[in-house]
């Protein structure tokens, strides 16, 4: 069904009129205009098969891809490297979850983005759903239990996600002319132990213990006034696919977010 829905998106882009109505007449022509632009498209798939599914939509169509899961494609892993497809991956993990009580029960698999990276799969690191980005220390702690190394698993959460949502010019590593957002840590970044000693963003200390203990306006949300580029997420289109439990959304410039399993939709 969603790739289906793909196949006519892709028609209307290239000027078939006949599915105004079924996906909205702007659609169409926003899509082309972002197709036309390059932008990468980030489609939401955790199996196998769906992720061979969207690899075949990326070649016969052609356009860039990011997948959003693969949280049970490693059998595909091998796929995914030689396309050179990335992967934003979310470690398992069910907060309050009792294990143990039958045979056959689940069991968490933290081994998914070890896999993935050691078959030569680019991957950044997300926080699983329901958690938020105060959590991706943690996140990138559970795939690290499953067998990632330290280092990748800092690549994951900083310099290797910001290349994969192409803004590592700006963000994702301590190099002049990129934003001077940095957390200053008593300790390496994952290690358990490890607390925050300062927070500069923009270049200008906005967290310290000594300005939070003096009430300082700079701790205060909304006192940083930021220099960065302006960001570029406006949406330009909108539409739920009702019939394939799919969306589309299309950010200026930046991605073609498409799938059932995108963050903000779960």
């Amino acid at each position: 069904g969603a790739v289906l829905a793909l196949d006519e998106l892709m028609a209307f882009a290239g000027g078939d009129g006949s599915f105004a109505d079924e996906y909205g007449p702007q659609t169409g022509p926003a899509l082309a205009k972002a197709i036309a632009a390059g932008v990468a498209w980030r489609m939401g798939a955790e199996s196998a098969g769906e992720v061979r599914a969207i690899l075949d939509a990326a070649e016969r169509y052609g356009f860039p891809l990011v997948v959003d899961g693969a949280s049970d494609a490693v059998s595909a892993a091998a796929e995914l490297a030689a396309a050179g497809v990335p992967v934003i991956a979310r470690p398992h993990f069910e907060a309050g979850a009792n294990r143990g009580k039958s045979a056959t029960g689940d069991w968490p698999e933290y081994a998914t983005i070890a896999r993935l990276v050691g078959e030569g799969v680019r991957v950044a690191i997300s926080t699983p759903r329901g958690m938020g980005s105060s959590d991706l220390r943690f996140a990138a702690a559970l795939a690290m239990r499953g067998g990632l190394g330290a280092d990748r698993a800092l690549d994951a959460i900083t310099i290797e996600a910001a290349r994969i949502l192409g803004v590592d010019g700006r963000v994702g590593s301590l190099r002049p002319g990129k934003d001077a957002d940095l957390v200053v840590m008593t300790g390496a970044p994952l290690s358990t132990g490890a607390s925050v000693l300062a927070t500069v963003i923009g270049g200008a200390l906005v967290w310290s213990p000594e300005l939070a203990r003096s009430g300082s306006d700079a701790t205060r949300p909304g006192k940083v006034k930021r220099t960065q580029i302006a960001p570029t997420t406006m949406f330009r289109t909108c539409h739920h696919l009702n019939r394939t439990s799919s969306s589309l959304f299309i950010e200026k410039r930046q991605a073609i977010f498409y799938g059932p399993c995108l963050p903000w939709l779960a």
